[in-house]
């Protein structure tokens, strides 16, 4: 017996998230509009579950681009009810399929009632829940960047102080970052080691001519491996 899918394209932003549902593709039933956050989650919950059971859908999949730290929180949210197919998909997949039915319009309510069209009919496969220990890693290597950034800033901006007071206060400040980035590195060495898939997995990527250890952690912590079986699988890596 066939179930009925409601299928809901998430236009995601900084701030928000543009969602559209529809049952068939050739009808958007409704659109709507709430905040990137735990309270807009929760309302794109009981917004979508209210036309579940108004369309009398069993199954309700969630379509929306990978836009990185953006999406994160909303994905996880999702995957963790363990009710709701979720798929996260490159944005050349959404702009080839666009292509395809020539809509060209380039809005928000057009762009997540596009995948939510492209969600119902390609119907894509959910995307499988992150381990763990790869986002503890990635959280890990993305606070890293964020140090080094800012203390490339300090380094930027002392080259224009003239004032000792300033520049004594901006070394200590870039000192600072030091010991943090150092204390970070050192927590995902650690990390790594503390989970011996991981291990092999920065191993593996070591035998490319020219990663070392800095540059396989980095690229680990980044890889897609959402393809459930926990490889680093090419194919999974070449689409996102």
């Amino acid at each position: 017996m066939t179930k009925n899918v409601l299928y809901v394209g998430i236009d995601v932003s900084k701030l928000t998230l543009n969602l559209a549902i529809t049952v068939d593709s050739k009808k958007i039933l409704s659109f709507k509009k709430v905040n990137n956050n735990l309270s807009g989650f929760k309302m794109l919950l009981d917004w979508v579950e209210k036309h579940s059971s108004k369309q009398n859908c069993s199954v309700i999949h969630f379509c929306l681009e990978c836009t990185g730290s953006y999406s994160q929180d909303l994905v996880e949210f999702l995957q963790e009810r363990n009710e709701f197919l979720v798929s996260v998909v490159n944005p050349a997949q959404i702009k080839a399929f666009s292509q395809t039915i020539l809509l060209r319009t380039k809005t928000d309510k057009a762009d997540c009632q596009m995948i939510a069209m492209y969600c119902s009919t390609i119907k894509p496969e959910a995307t499988v829940l992150v381990a763990k220990e790869f986002k503890q890693l990635r959280e890990l290597y993305r606070y890293l960047d964020s140090l080094k950034d800012k203390r490339a800033q300090e380094k930027t901006r002392i080259q224009s102080v003239k004032n000792h007071t300033v520049v004594a206060s901006i070394k200590e400040t870039i000192s600072y970052y030091d010991e943090q980035i150092k204390k970070i590195e050192k927590e995902i060495k650690k990390h790594i080691n503390n989970y011996p898939h991981l291990k092999e997995k920065v191993d593996l990527l070591k035998t490319i001519p020219g990663i070392a250890d800095k540059t396989s952690r980095m690229l680990l912590s980044e890889m897609n491996v959402e393809d459930g079986s926990g490889l680093l699988n090419p194919k999974s890596q070449i689409k996102f």
